[in-house]
Parts: structure tokens; sequence; C-alpha cells
């Protein structure tokens, strides 16, 4: 019983032990054997609650330098224009792409929003079929001026029909990512 209580105050105390399987018979042996399932079972939970908040930071941290890049984008795009004179088209062009920036950005401080209802356990995903080209569309339009500027070629091939259940916004932002980090570790002139 003693062996048993310091097993159960150790594991109350955070020092996990498993060292408590008895293979003789009785009552007692009995208890040991469940106490060093549960143990185990507590040090799996604490595993997967330690790396869940790991995932969680990452994604965090990855979002908030995400932000960044749109919000240089808009800074860039409205100094050009109160700098320098620009045709009505140009403006047009310049305050469409600053427009998209915006969405973006709103779209990840909603992803930063729901990432915290996601720690919380109250996100809900929005799943549905949704075709691929659309996907492809809404990954490639914030960054669009910077394929320009980087001078990179991206192809898609055709998808007409093909539809991915998933949640749009969320799929969306983890294929730009991806374009992102392809199109950024291309050289001018070469294609993605």
């Amino acid at each position: 019983l003693r062996k048993v209580t310091r097993h159960v105050s150790d594991v109350l105390n955070g020092r996990v032990t498993l060292d408590l399987h008895d293979n003789t018979e009785g009552e007692i042996s009995i208890l040991q054997n469940e106490l060093a399932k549960m143990s185990a079972a507590l040090l799996h939970q604490k595993e997967e609650a330690t790396r869940g908040r790991t995932l969680l930071k990452d994604a965090l941290s990855d979002i908030s330098h995400q932000i960044k890049t749109p919000i240089t984008s808009v800074v860039m795009l409205n100094d050009l224009l109160l700098s320098t004179p620009v045709s009505p088209d140009k403006q047009r062009e310049f305050l469409t792409r600053m427009q998209a920036q915006h969405l973006r950005i709103s779209w990840l401080v909603e992803a930063l929003l729901k990432l915290s209802k996601l720690d919380a356990g109250s996100v809900q995903l929005h799943m549905q079929p949704v075709p691929i080209e659309t996907l492809c569309a809404h990954a490639l339009l914030p960054l669009a001026d910077w394929i320009r500027r980087r001078e990179v070629c991206v192809q898609q091939a055709e998808m007409e029909g093909l539809t991915l259940y998933c949640d749009a916004g969320w799929m969306a932002e983890a294929l730009m990512n991806i374009l992102k980090n392809c199109i950024e570790h291309t050289g001018p002139g070469k294609h993605v």
C-alpha cells in the first residue's frame, strides 16, 4: 500500500513513473497494474498537450510573420499613389492590389482568431467541395505582384472539374504558403 500511495503521490506531483507492475495475485496487484495503465495514459496526454502547444505557438508565429508581407505591400502601394503622378488606370490597378492585400490581412487576422478558438476547442471548419481551380486562384491572387517582380512564371495544370473536400480559406492559405516558398526559391525566368 505504501508503494501504491507513493506512486499516486508521484503522479499527482508530475513525476510519472511506470514502475508499478506487480506480477503477484490479489487486489493490491490489480490496483497497481491499473495505476500503471493510468500513469501511462496521463503521460501520453501530457506529451500530446505539449506537442499541441508547440504546434499552436509555431502557427501563431507563422501567421504573425505572414501579416508583415501584405502590410508592407499596402504601404508601398500607398506611398507610390501619394508620391508619384499616375494615370487613372494605374491608380485603379494599385487600389485593386491594395484591396487584395487588405483582404489577405483580414483573412490572416481571422486565422489568428480561429487559432485562438482552436486552442480553446471551439473552432469549426467549413468543409465543402471546392473546385481546385478556385483554390489556386485564391492562393495566387495575393502573390500576383510578387510573382511579377520576381519574374517567375507560374504554370497551372488542367484541373477543370476537379474538387477537393476542404475548408476553402484554410486550404487556400496552405496552398499560398507552399507557392510563396516555391516562388521565393525560384530564380527569375524560372517556372513554378
